[in-house]
Parts: structure tokens; sequence; C-alpha cells
């Protein structure tokens, strides 16, 4: 055997220490596990749909540079888009979800023509309001109602950019309804919201009960605004009218889906206000709708059926419409509001 020398000896321990630290342990150590991956937090959904409504404050803001002439018909809808920003904002917040800073989305090419601009801008809206009700039916309770008012206001934009009021043509209405005993109910008395309790543990049917006994009260109130709007606007109330008696048919018929008994009408209702001439019978008609909204609101943040909450949806969003058609039809009054049910 080959004597080595105290120098060789001490050369071989240097290099044997010098391969464990380079393989991460010393004499004696496990090898080193390798830490796990970290998985990137999944993004709050509320983020797009922040982002879209930033956008949207853009293109209103880039048409009205580009096309001064529309600025008095854009600019309302403008400060409506950076409400919802806002109340989407605050959301977020609440949630503890952080919104990423960072530049202001580019806006959107606007077209050369204000015709052409407005018809970008109206498939805008129809594209928001989409997003933003296909999020309500999916969103937590808590969520759900403000993201389906947001969706009822944009699908109310669409109106004002097209520059739709109530068509007057044709005849026909169901008669007046005076009342026939003393009111006990107020017209449309917008609900409280909801309980903090978690969604659909009571079932869908308090809500939907709510959401009936408003339809109720319209349709009745119908009756009398047909009376004092003339001749000319009694086509736009008998298709009110109708709608929500099929709305309240169909409502009813809920109910008793899920196992409860549909509440009655009432015999009469007291008006808000009087109503004495068409100006009246308008601002009552604009008041029902809103009234109907917000229990189809209330309706949306009560329960996360998906079946209730469609035709939450869908009876929110025909109601901020034909508030809107009323609302054009009253000047100077706004036609249209941020967060249509809201009732705050």
């Amino acid at each position: 055997m080959v004597a080595l020398s105290r120098r060789a000896v001490l050369a071989l321990a240097g290099t044997a220490a010098a391969a464990l630290a380079a393989a991460g342990c010393t004499a004696g150590d496990e090898p080193a596990v390798a830490p796990a991956p970290t998985v990137p937090p999944v993004p709050d959904p509320l983020l797009a749909e922040l982002a879209d409504e930033e956008r949207l404050v853009a293109l209103y803001a880039g048409t009205t540079a580009r096309h001064p002439v529309l600025a008095g018909r854009l600019q309302a809808l403008q400060t409506e888009h950076a409400q919802h920003a806002e109340a989407l904002t605050r959301a977020l917040d609440d949630a503890g979800s952080p919104v990423p800073a960072g530049p202001t989305p580019a806006p959107r090419p606007v077209p050369a023509t204000p015709a052409a601009a407005l018809a970008a801008l109206r498939a805008a809206e129809r594209a928001a309001a989409a997003a933003r009700g296909a999020a309500a039916l999916v969103a937590p309770a808590h969520r759900a109602g403000l993201l389906a008012s947001v969706a009822a206001s944009e699908a109310s934009h669409q109106l004002v950019l097209r520059g739709g009021g109530p068509r007057p043509t044709g005849d026909g209405l169901p008669p007046t309804r005076p009342p026939t005993t003393t009111p006990t109910t107020t017209l449309t008395r917008p609900p409280t919201r909801p309980p903090t309790t978690p969604a659909g543990t009571d079932g869908p049917v308090p809500a939907l009960q709510t959401a009936l006994a408003a339809e109720h009260a319209v349709v009745w109130g119908y009756g009398v605004v047909g009376g004092r709007v003339g001749e000319t606007l009694r086509p736009a109330v008998r298709d009110a009218d109708s709608a929500h008696r099929t709305r309240r048919d169909g409502t009813a018929a809920l109910v008793r889906r899920y196992g409860g008994e549909p509440v009655a009408t009432e015999a009469a209702y007291a008006l808000p206000f009087p109503v004495p001439d068409r100006k009246a019978a308008l601002r009552l008609a604009v008041h029902l709708e809103e009234g109907v909204a917000a229990a189809w609101r209330y309706a949306m943040e009560s329960t996360d059926e998906v079946v209730v909450r469609r035709t939450a949806l869908a009876a929110l969003t025909d109601a901020a419409v034909r508030a809107t058609r009323w609302r054009l039809l009253l000047p100077p009054t706004a036609p249209t509001v941020a967060f249509p049910g809201d009732p705050a």
C-alpha cells in the first residue's frame, strides 16, 4: 500500500468538503429538499369587471373629445360608468383584493362620424351589460345585486344612445282603477336589504313573494297611469301593463314551484303622491318601475338559485329600461340612474 503524505491527505479532505458544500449539505446531513413551487393566487373575478368599466369611461371621454357635439348626451353616461368603477373598487377593497396600480386602459379607437361613434358606444354597452349580467348569475350574494344593477344601468344606456322613448301609436288600455276600498299599502315600497344570513338558507320563496307583491302593485298602478297620460301614450302604458302581468304570473308560478302559496294582490293601494295630470302620471310610472326594480334586486341578493337569479336579472333590467323610457318624457329629469334597484 502506498503511504500518503500529510499534505496529500489534507488535499483530499479539502476536495471532499468542497464537493459536499457544492451539493448543499455537509457530512452526515440528508440531501436538501427543493421548496414546493408557489401557486399564485387566483385573481378576483371582479377585477375584470372593473377593468372593463374603466375602459368604458375612457371610451366615453375619447368620444366626447372627438365629437364635442355629443357631449350633452354622453356626459351623464360617462359619469355613471365612473360610479360603477368606484362601486366595484369598494367591493374589491371590502374583500381585501388589491387593485393593481397601473396606467389607465388605452381607449378604443373612436369612429370618424358622430353616428358611427354612437353605434360603437351602443355595442360597447351591450357587451358590458351581458358581461356584468353573466357575472351576477354566479357571484356571491353580496355582489350579485351590485353586478345586476350595473348590468341594468348599461342596458338603459343603450336606449339613451339610440334616442328611444315610448312610441305613441295604436290604442287600447286597461281601464283606470279608482280605489274601491281604503288603501292599506303604498305602491311599491322599496324592500329593505336582505338579511346577512347565507343565501338560500330560507329558500327563494320570501324574496319571490316580495317581488310578486311588487308586481301586483305595479299592475294596479298602471291602471292609474293609463287614465292620466292621454291617448298618444296609452299604447306604451298598455305594453308595460301587459309585460308586468306576464311577469306577475310567472313569478307566482315560481313561488308554487318552490313550495309556496303566492301572495295575493291588495284590493287597493295608496298612491305615493297625487296624480291629476300627464306629468304626474309619468312620474308615477317611473316610481312603479323603480319600486319593482328594488324588489328584484332584493331577490338577486337573497338567493343563489340560478333560475331565480335569471328571472330577477331579466326583471330588473326590464324595469330599468322602462323607467328610462318614461324619464325621457320628463325633461330635465336625467333619464338613467347608475344603480337601478338600489334602495340606498
